[in-house]
């Protein structure tokens, strides 16, 4: 089965990458001379979409949350649209289902999911899932106007992935959850399973401080690693530092927790790591980036690491 799957999967890489790039490539073309053309999904969020061979694709790019007669409000970017941000979160989204999945929760499934880079844009490829709003039991898909959390099956299993990756439970409106308000779990009506996305913001932000310009305006893409949160002596809130959790009586606390972690990241973590690291050479560089991560320290932090080592690695 496990050959199965894995051709599978191959399969979707390969169909994603060869559409992502025909739609990619095939951008700045009116609609009508499109091999592959935009759907209409209903709403505006996401931008364009296109459906293909049972797959879901979209730009990762800046979203208008607010349009008024003399400015726009976005996503990432608030007063100017941030596609950087974008498409970190993007790269998030795919990195955390991974890390749910490693957990080996039985029962829990996600899409097969992918990212195509190709000219300067990243496309984001998801396999279609038989859910849809009404199957909704844990989260919120609405932007908190709604939230849920009313299948005690599939709050025990994420309890276990939450556990695992040491991710503390909080009150999202008035209800409380594991990981982040917008972290979708539906149960299928077609084939009774339980299906899990929306992972982008699964870890907690950083902290705001002052050893990185515009962490503020970066705290809904710049996470903590998931190693680092794993070694954490105590289970960080998702939410933390977010509007998510202006309702939980505990988000001062959630907030200070998640300072803690940061300034000991910051502070403990990296000073200690480039001093190990001054003892190495190193000839390849994706083996550093490896070994940072597994380190528990995000590589937008190789500033600080070169600060702090003792040689010229």
């Amino acid at each position: 089965i496990w050959s199965q799957l894995a051709e599978q999967a191959r399969g979707f890489i390969e169909d994603a990458e060869t559409f992502g790039k025909i739609i990619i490539s095939e951008r700045h073309l009116s609609i009508d001379q499109r091999t592959i053309k935009p759907i209409n999904l209903g709403g505006r969020a996401g931008g364009e979409k296109y459906l293909i061979s049972g797959i879901l694709f979209k730009y990762a790019i800046d979203l208008p949350l607010e349009v008024n007669k003399d400015s726009t409000k976005w996503l990432y970017g608030v007063s100017v649209p941030n596609n950087e941000m974008a498409r970190k979160a993007a790269g998030n989204e795919l990195r955390c289902i991974n890390k749910f999945l490693s957990c080996g929760v039985e029962g829990l499934h996600v899409p097969l999911m992918a990212l195509i880079d190709w000219l300067g844009y990243r496309l984001i490829a998801m396999c279609l899932i038989p859910i849809n709003k009404s199957t909704l039991c844990y989260g919120s898909g609405d932007g908190m106007n709604s939230v849920f959390n009313k299948d005690q099956i599939l709050e025990k299993k994420i309890a276990l992935v939450a556990k695992e990756l040491k991710l503390k439970k909080h009150i999202v409106g008035e209800v409380e959850l594991y990981g982040p308000g917008d972290l979708e779990g539906h149960k299928s009506n077609i084939d009774n399973r339980y299906y899990i996305l929306d992972f982008a913001r699964l870890f907690p932000t950083e902290a705001p401080h002052n050893l990185l310009p515009n962490t503020k305006k970066y705290i809904l893409c710049n996470q903590l690693r998931p190693e680092f949160v794993k070694r954490s002596n105590q289970p960080l809130c998702s939410d933390a530092f977010t509007g998510w959790q202006a309702n939980d009586p505990k988000k001062l606390e959630s907030n200070a927790q998640v300072l803690a972690a940061t300034q000991h990241l910051l502070h403990s973590v990296i000073p200690a790591y480039a001093v190990e690291l001054s003892k190495k050479r190193w000839s390849n560089l994706s083996r550093i980036v490896n070994n940072i991560h597994l380190a528990g320290i995000n590589v937008r932090h190789l500033g600080l690491v070169r600060q702090f080592a003792t040689n010229d690695f």
